[in-house]
């Protein structure tokens, strides 16, 4: 982390001396993202959920195609998940202690966020197209979750064990 911050130093002193060469934006957009990984076959569903970005852009030219580009955003990523499936319940009173079955349909959100810094090397063709490489570095500032959307619990009312105290 130390070491791409005195790259950045190193850019903006490069950069003193050419102010006319270099290029400011602003970028902004929408993501789309899901989270991979294990789930309960038939009865979980990782969806697609949305956020936005938002940052600024610099860019420094190396040759006349080939430039340095850096950027500073803010960025929000998440998940949705559906479960509709069987749930068990314990009860416990102060006499009896009941397991009862049923079903559960939760819809649950997760949205991160996250403070990024990409640098890449662009090369522009015919100053219509552009491809880029690099990497980034992203500092999660908060996670939000679980915003319980849609919570029904519906019970059958078959005991499956009960234990007396």
């Amino acid at each position: 982390m130390q070491h791409l911050i005195y790259l950045y130093l190193f850019i903006i002193v490069l950069s003193i001396n050419t102010l006319q060469a270099q290029s400011f934006g602003i970028r902004a957009g929408l993501n789309y993202s899901t989270f991979q990984g294990p789930v309960e076959a038939d009865v979980e569903k990782n969806k697609l959920s949305n956020g936005f970005h938002f940052g600024f852009t610099y860019s420094y030219p190396i040759y006349e195609s080939l430039s340095l580009r850096a950027e500073f955003m803010y960025s929000q990523y998440g998940n949705r998940l559906e479960y509709n499936g069987e749930t068990y319940f314990r009860i416990n009173t102060n006499t009896i202690s009941l397991t009862e079955k049923g079903t559960t349909n939760i819809d649950l959100k997760v949205n991160n966020t996250y403070l990024g810094i990409p640098i890449q090397l662009q090369y522009t063709f015919k100053k219509k197209l552009e491809i880029t490489f690099g990497g980034y570095v992203n500092y999660l500032i908060q996670s939000r979750g679980p915003e319980i959307r849609d919570l029904k619990v519906l019970t059958d009312r078959k005991m499956l064990s009960s234990d007396r105290h």
